[in-house]
């Protein structure tokens, strides 16, 4: 009796690993490499869910839904022109194993995937939050709440594939806002047509805004407003007020886009 106990306990474990690991997402098409011995779709490092204080709940509203939309509103003022720089700058990695360029995938020469004729495929966006996908230094994908415009398992992403046909680096940022703190998830490919490592997209420190300005939008997310439509109402209200963002520096070529992985011990 209790060898079956014992025996069912462990079934139990290992489904409830199983089913934390499907939990998250990582790079299908274009594939990507990973750190021997690692999670492979585990988030790679954390961003403090009050970088920007606490929001005001009388506002906002409580649970997911309520930090996306405060993200969506404060965001585009906190001067950042990326999402991937918001990370670059801020996260924090889980462990000495990630890269702080490409969480858990690594650069292999022998190993680089082949592009996506149209669609890019990643495993799933199981949480609300916004993704970023780049080739080389111009931006190909942004949306604010990934896990609605793409719901699909694998998530299928349409991207311009004009931009990438001679990039050496694919690189996606997810950032999921289920939780306390924010996680970060980056992945990593490195394309046929390109050779060696080459640059991220993002450097440290290399992509600022000056702030002049602050926005008191505050725009509820209800079944008749799906994200994309805030976002695009976000950049209605905006229109007029570009000045008050003024870039100082950027990567080469980067594209500024509106609306439209921790080691795992389980």
């Amino acid at each position: 009796m209790i060898a079956i106990i014992v025996c069912i306990a462990v079934k139990v474990a290992i489904f409830a690993g199983i089913s934390s690991v499907r939990g998250h997402g990582n790079f299908v098409k274009p594939a990507v490499v990973f750190t021997d011995g690692y999670v492979m779709n585990g988030f790679s490092a954390t961003l403090d869910n009050e970088i920007w204080g606490v929001y005001n709940h009388d506002k906002y509203g409580h649970g997911v839904n309520a930090t996306l939309t405060f993200f969506i509103n404060v965001f585009r003022f906190k001067g950042y022109n990326s999402l991937g720089a918001l990370i670059v700058e801020n996260q924090e990695v889980v462990d000495a194993g990630v890269d702080a360029e490409c969480g858990r995938t690594v650069f292999k020469e022998s190993q680089r995937s082949k592009l996506p004729a149209s669609e890019l495929e990643f495993s799933g966006f199981t949480h609300p939050g916004p993704c970023e996908i780049w080739c080389d230094q111009a931006k190909v994908v942004f949306a604010y709440d990934c896990q609605t415009e793409y719901p699909g398992v694998p998530a299928k992403i349409p991207y311009d594939h004009a931009k990438c046909v001679h990039a050496n680096r694919m690189t996606i940022y997810w950032l999921a806002l289920h939780g306390d703190p924010w996680q970060v998830y980056t992945n990593c490919a490195w394309l046929q047509e390109g050779k060696g490592r080459g640059l991220p997209p993002v450097v440290k420190g290399q992509s600022t805004l000056t702030k002049g300005g602050s926005s008191k939008l505050a725009l509820a997310i209800t079944p008749s407003r799906t994200i994309e439509k805030i976002a695009l109402e976000i950049d209605g209200k905006l229109k007029g007020e570009d000045d008050v963002l003024k870039e100082t520096t950027e990567p080469p070529s980067v594209e500024i886009i509106s609306a439209k992985c921790m080691r795992r011990r389980e």
